[in-house]
């Protein structure tokens, strides 16, 4: 999953399809793994969540600088409306995930 998360989410926290639609779908999948590890420990160390956390916590903050100013997800890219959940919805569909306080 690490190696996934890394090559799936960029570092400007977009999804490497650069497809809005398809970046709320792996932004979902990403959370729940966070959210799996963290409700596990010992399940991987903590050192090894950290990737994950980070990217979840730049994926979140991507897809709402991305969002119309309605909330919805922009349609380019294969983009297409309910696919996902809203994306205001997506990071609250995955659970609660601790990101860091200046992605909130």
């Amino acid at each position: 999953m690490l190696a996934e998360a890394a090559e799936q989410i960029l570092p400007d926290g977009g999804h490497i399809e650069r497809s809005p639609m398809y970046h709320c779908i792996a932004l979902e999948d990403l959370l729940d793994v966070v959210n799996l590890l963290e409700s596990n420990p010992g399940v991987v160390a903590p050192e090894a969540l950290m990737p994950l956390r980070d990217a979840a916590s730049r994926a979140t903050s991507f897809l709402r600088a991305i969002c119309t100013g309605a909330g919805d997800i922009p349609l380019f890219n294969d983009a297409a409306f309910g696919i996902t959940p809203p994306a205001a919805d997506v990071p609250a569909a995955a659970g609660p995930v601790r990101v860091r306080q200046h992605d909130v």
